[in-house]
């Protein structure tokens, strides 16, 4: 019988887990652009131990299978991949286990989130298992001619502003935090971590845009390329708008200035992700600027206590 070990990964194994995920990036439908730094970003993280928030999964000695957990203030999420030709072994059963113990062993953690794409057989691995309750789904959108989207008009008021990095950071944090805070299950995102997503390699801090009415922040969208084999990807990571500036087509113009700027550099597939239920409709509001869904997500959440 083929043998199963569970540890932590070590930077031994990060070719592994790059390969693993370009893979599940491919069955997403998406070209594969996971590099090294990824992984070691996440594993830098103030609130990420290695050796207690990841896991790998060996089989006869190949890495098949690997999850992170990423604390937040009262719950935390997962994110984990099985190798296909792995799957209906137990492994997933196992990483699930795995997930809630080590969350468990939280003692401030209340909620645990298991992220699962909407396919047949990893939905019915979590609805069958006692504690796990339906809570949202996301959906992956891309859009594949993102030059032909117009000129943004901007509203009355409305400056695009640059930044030297400590200011840009400010500036994003307050504008995350002002756009997203009657969101579903908002947490701030803590300063260490968007620092770290603007050290990234591959990061253009001039694909970063903020948007000001005077000297106050009033929208923003963080923007990233991302690069691998499959090419380069745009992704725009955060695009949002704060209460006071929303319904005046602030959001379409920092959508499509995010887009037309991939395109300027080339760039011909612009992704993102986007909540199905969000409160400010972004779901439809991509679909008329040409975005079109091509993953599912959905979001399952276990009481830790």
């Amino acid at each position: 019988m083929t043998s199963l070990m569970f540890r932590a990964p070590t930077e031994d194994d990060i070719p592994r887990l790059v390969e693993l995920r370009r893979i599940e990036e491919v069955e997403d439908g998406l070209d594969p652009v996971a590099v090294a730094a990824d992984t070691l970003m996440t594993w830098s993280k103030p609130t990420f131990d290695r050796q207690r928030h990841a896991l790998v999964v060996e089989s006869d000695g190949d890495i098949v299978a690997f999850a992170n957990l990423y604390l937040r203030e009262t719950d935390a999420v997962v994110f984990g991949y099985v190798a296909g030709t792995h799957r209906g072994r137990g492994i997933g059963g196992q990483v699930i286990d795995w997930a809630i113990e080590t969350a468990r062993n939280e003692p401030d953690l209340r909620e645990l989130y298991l992220s699962v794409p909407a396919r047949a057989d990893a939905l019915s691995l979590v609805e069958s298992r006692p504690g796990f309750a339906f809570a949202r789904s996301f959906f992956t959108m891309l859009n594949r001619s993102p030059g032909s989207l117009p000129e943004p008009e901007w509203p009355s008021g409305i400056r695009l502003v640059a930044l030297d990095r400590e200011a840009l950071l400010d500036a994003a944090l307050e504008a995350h935090a002002g756009s997203f805070i009657d969101h579903w299950n908002y947490h701030p995102i803590p300063r260490e971590t968007m620092a770290a997503w603007l050290s990234h390699p591959d990061e253009d801090p001039t694909l970063w845009f903020m948007a000001f009415d005077g000297d106050r922040v009033a929208g923003f969208s963080l923007c990233h390329p991302e690069k691998g084999p499959g090419g380069v990807r745009g992704w725009i990571g955060n695009l949002g708008t704060v209460r006071s500036h929303r319904g005046i087509g602030l959001g379409r113009a920092l959508l499509r200035h995010s887009c037309r700027a991939f395109a300027d550099r080339g760039i011909g597939i612009v992704g993102l992700n986007v909540d199905s239920a969000s409160p400010t409709g972004a779901l439809g509001f991509y679909e008329r600027s040409g975005f079109v869904t091509v993953l599912e997500d959905r979001r399952f959440v276990f009481r830790v206590r």
